[in-house]
């Protein structure tokens, strides 16, 4: 599958984002040319892609700069049933790019990426999330498993590897509050943001939604974990300086081998800015090999 990457002019746009704090490396400086709005549109996205390979593939789409690590993804996942098992489809926010500090020597993990993603599946007909937080990510090994990272885990941010590793927050756990209708599973993942460096993930089914207002309202819960600033490096926002919130929200998805995905993920409740300084055919740009159409 051909992948519709500019390398050149997606490094340069998100080399403006900022991330881990603490840490022997530093993020490129956000810079913004206008003010955030807060519920100002949606954005939608589709894929209907074979994996026709014998192993899985990944993408990721970004879309648009956070102010806060804030923003509800509604996730359809179609042609579900008790006899597939085709993909994963997630929601990722925090999405920064490592960057040596000025002056010192390039560190090995300098341009790569880190972020914090649900991923949502319908495993024969059971629906199941977790969450991770990635780190050290590289633009080459998205597509490949585990984003790189292997069996290299660890339980809290670790400023001093510089490999690829995963932090394992939530494993696949069941979600029994929710089940297949009409051959589709329905998924709302919430992100909030709060002032002491907290990042609120919330799983609803029954979200409302308007498109013209760009907003949810109401929907049930369904799974609730509060990723902790230790955790992932976040830094307190009441205090100096800036959380790694302030990054990439984007969209993912892994299509299983030999396995057809067919989903959409709509984005409301956003607090956001758009990049300016893609281009209206730079911003349809993506990582891995699963192609993303804007609607």
């Amino acid at each position: 599958m051909k992948k519709k990457i500019l390398f050149g002019a997606v490094i340069a746009a998100l080399a403006l984002i900022v991330g881990l704090t603490g840490c022997p490396k530093a993020i490129g400086d956000v810079k913004f040319n206008s003010a955030f709005g807060s519920g100002d549109g949606t954005k939608t996205y589709k894929v209907k892609q074979t994996n026709e390979k014998k192993t899985n593939i990944r993408g990721i789409q970004p879309t648009g700069v956070l102010n806060r690590a804030q923003g509800t993804c509604v996730i359809q996942m179609n042609n579900q049933s008790k006899d597939t098992d085709d993909g994963v489809c997630g929601f990722i926010t925090c999405y920064t790019k490592n960057k040596s500090p000025a002056g010192q020597e390039k560190l090995p993990n300098d341009g790569t990426y880190n972020f914090l993603v649900v991923g949502v599946r319908c495993q024969f007909g059971q629906p199941k999330y977790y969450i991770s937080y990635y780190c050290n990510i590289s633009e080459d090994t998205i597509s490949t498993e585990n984003f790189g990272a292997g069996t290299n885990t660890k339980t809290t941010i670790d400023p001093n590897c510089y490999d690829p590793y995963e932090i394992a927050l939530v494993k696949y756990t069941n979600l029994t509050k929710v089940a297949i209708e009409d051959g589709k599973l329905t998924v709302a993942i919430k992100f909030v943001g709060n002032s002491d460096g907290t990042i609120d993930v919330e799983l609803l089914k029954d979200v409302e939604t308007n498109t013209q207002a760009a907003t949810t309202s109401g929907g049930t819960r369904i799974a609730y974990y509060q990723v902790k600033p230790s955790e992932i490096g976040n830094k307190d926002q009441s205090g100096e300086g800036e959380g790694l919130e302030k990054g990439k929200l984007s969209v993912y998805a892994n299509i299983y081998a030999e396995q057809t995905l067919d989903a959409r993920w709509d984005i409301y409740d956003v607090s956001w800015q758009e990049n300016s300084i893609f281009s209206a055919e730079e911003a349809s740009y993506y990582y891995g090999d699963v192609i993303f159409t804007e609607l």
